[in-house]
């Protein structure tokens, strides 16, 4: 086996990865369809589950003993490099 391949799998560290993960295409169109009012917020729910049980999915194949639901259900601001915004205060 390569070193790589090896450090890959058992890195002489220990990272955790916490908090969001970056959201899919389809996940961010259907948040903008219904800012545009093109959906309903049922439908961005059953969207935003099929990307959730993706990611975890994802993270489950590579082999991580805890997983993040990638906080895909949240309201997320322009500001952090995505495509939603806060509900005005």
């Amino acid at each position: 086996m390569a070193l790589s391949s090896q450090l890959s799998r058992n890195p002489p560290f220990r990272a955790e990865h916490l908090g969001s993960l970056l959201r899919p295409e389809f996940l961010l169109n259907k948040r903008d369809a219904l800012d545009l009012g093109k959906t309903t917020a049922d439908e961005l729910d059953i969207v935003a589950g099929k990307a959730i049980r993706q990611a975890v999915e994802a993270q489950e194949a590579c082999g991580f003993h805890a997983v993040t639901d990638g906080e895909y259900r949240y309201v997320f601001s322009r500001s952090n490099n995505s495509r939603g915004t806060f509900p005005p205060c």
